[in-house]
């Protein structure tokens, strides 16, 4: 390997290192724009996760019991869909059972106007997890949703997103 006065790097495989580079660089930018094509706006909807229920340290690191996450899909405050799942992360802390989620709507000044329920599931989940869907497709008020996952008539924890 050689470099010419330019400083570039030269010699018989630079040229098939760069058809690789060219080739690899094509295919990320395909995979972007796709993605970029396929993809709603960031405003138009929410997603987020939090962990839940007891927990303990090995090696430095914080297992909890469980992870919960909350959707909700629309644009502005036309929602589509609230959505929730959650599973048992460490089974050695227990699973989570007769659970329910609810979604409790907030107006701007934090009071619930509307809450939506899933009926109560007479089972338990670990690591398999849960999920429950409620189709909604109107006009909500400008506030928050939150969702809460309720399990043996108790709250294990409540993650909640703006609607604006």
């Amino acid at each position: 390997m050689t470099t010419n006065d330019a400083g570039a790097i030269t010699g018989k495989h630079t040229k098939r290192k760069a058809g690789v580079i060219a080739t690899l660089a094509m295919a990320l930018l395909a995979t972007v724009t796709a993605v970029g094509v396929s993809s709603q706006p960031a405003a138009a909807s929410a997603f987020g996760c939090a962990s839940y229920g007891p927990s303990f340290v090995v090696s430095g690191v914080r297992l909890p019991k469980g992870t919960f996450c909350h959707e909700v899909n629309g644009s502005g405050t036309y929602v589509n869909y609230v959505y929730a799942q959650a599973n048992v992360n460490n089974a050695i802390l227990g699973t989570t059972c007769n659970y329910r989620v609810e979604f409790a709507f907030k107006n701007g000044n934090g009071q619930t106007y509307q809450t939506f329920s899933t009926p109560i599931r007479y089972t338990c989940f670990s690591a398999a997890g849960m999920s429950e869907r409620i189709n909604l497709y109107r006009n909500m008020q400008k506030g928050s949703v939150c969702a809460t996952l309720i399990s043996n008539g108790y709250r294990e924890t409540t993650q909640c997103h703006s609607i604006k």
